[in-house]
């Protein structure tokens, strides 16, 4: 009973987690970056001509956001007004390969502002092929990360696994387990 109801305790946390919760965890963790660019190895004169964002405001600009946008973001989530390029633009990139575009990047930061201080899941890919399965179209999945895109920080193995055998186990699946993770 107590392992069981340790997973129900997981899965309170993943459909509603609470903002103080991850600014406590996004605090603690710092993301690095590292360069796989010898300083040896001449640059290439396309990259050359290809202007890079001086800080996030200027990224934000540069992947679509109005000057509407910016308020809203930096409104619920200050700290990205100085947050360094490095550990965004791969965060954004990898968004928008999954077909948000920059309205739904904002309406993520409205609803969890820590979002983008927070790890993304080192299991991604496999993460990814569970909720394609799990959710279906593509459009559905889109839908679900926006309103819960806390979904892709959490541990995939240790947590998102175990409580959706849990509710499957408890006969809950399908179309009510997608409801129950929007």
């Amino acid at each position: 009973m107590f392992p069981n109801s340790h997973l129900l305790l997981k899965l309170r946390c993943i459909a509603s987690a609470s903002k103080r919760q991850f600014s406590t965890i996004a605090a603690a963790r710092n993301t690095a970056t590292y360069s796989t660019i010898c300083e040896n190895q001449a640059e290439n004169h396309t990259e050359a001509a290809i202007e890079h964002p001086r800080d996030s405001t200027d990224l934000f600009r540069k992947w679509g956001c109005s000057e509407n946008d910016l308020m809203k973001i930096f409104s619920r989530q200050p700290a990205l007004r100085h947050a360094q390029v490095a550990p965004l633009l791969p965060k954004l990139k990898l968004l928008s390969g999954l077909g948000l575009t920059t309205s739904d990047i904002v309406k993520m930061i409205n609803c969890r502002p820590c979002f983008f201080c927070s790890r993304i899941n080192h299991c991604f890919d496999e993460l990814l092929d569970f909720f394609q399965t799990l959710f279906g179209p593509q459009e559905m999945m889109r839908k679900t990360l926006v309103r819960n895109p806390s979904l892709l920080t959490y541990d995939f193995r240790n947590t998102i696994k175990p409580v959706i055998a849990l509710y499957e186990e408890m006969g809950i699946t399908g179309n009510d387990l997608i409801v129950m993770l929007i």
